[in-house]
């Protein structure tokens, strides 16, 4: 029932002189300690890590253990322990026993910005066309062993001026308008093309 020590006696109905005794001893069998290989992980955004966990003492029965993020736009956490850096910036992943949800264990996360792009640099930042001719930018993405150079184009004003996702863009009515060109591995990196579409 509990931890400690007592006593279970069987007694004879027939000759209740008659007696026997069994000392138990009940030890608590709950997690009482939860050990990390690491307590501390940096990764890069879109990358992962998963610290090894030593639930004690070794004869517990029930090992289970629950995960969460104090900041899921920062890092999250699966129901094993894989932590995957989704944005720059520092939270903590605790792990909590089940069989015992007193005892936990924190690991701080550093998420960076290694292998992001920082920097979108075109070859022009101002477009001049005519109704239905079209213009593409060249755009370097930088660093150059930035891991994933995808890019997401829009345009401020479809009417004025269209773009597709290659960043081929169209004039489609008279006037100015802006197209920009965004990373999608880093999105607050942007660049921005003015264009002004003139009759032919």
């Amino acid at each position: 029932i509990a931890p400690g020590e007592c006593t279970v006696t069987v007694q004879s109905v027939d000759n209740p002189d008659v007696t026997a005794e069994i000392k138990v001893t009940v030890i608590d069998n709950k997690v009482t300690e939860i050990k990390l290989d690491k307590y501390e992980v940096v990764i890069p955004v879109g990358k992962g890590d998963m610290p090894l966990v030593t639930m004690l003492p070794e004869s517990a029965p029930d090992k289970s253990e629950r995960w969460w993020s104090s900041d899921e736009s920062v890092a999250t956490v699966n129901s094993e322990g894989w932590i995957v850096g989704i944005a720059p910036g520092e939270c903590t992943v605790t792990v909590r026993s089940i069989n015992n949800p007193d005892v936990t264990a924190e690991i701080k996360v550093t998420v960076t910005d290694e292998g992001l792009v920082k920097e979108i640099v075109l070859n022009k930042y101002e477009v001049e066309l005519t109704v239905g001719k079209g213009d593409m930018p060249l755009v370097t993405m930088l660093p150059s062993d930035a891991e994933d150079k995808s890019e997401i184009w829009w345009s401020s004003d479809a009417s004025i001026a269209t773009v597709n996702y290659e960043g081929w863009i169209v004039g489609t009515g008279i006037g100015e308008c802006t197209v920009t060109v965004q990373s999608a591995a880093n999105p607050k990196i942007k660049a921005e093309i003015k264009v002004i579409v003139k009759a032919e």
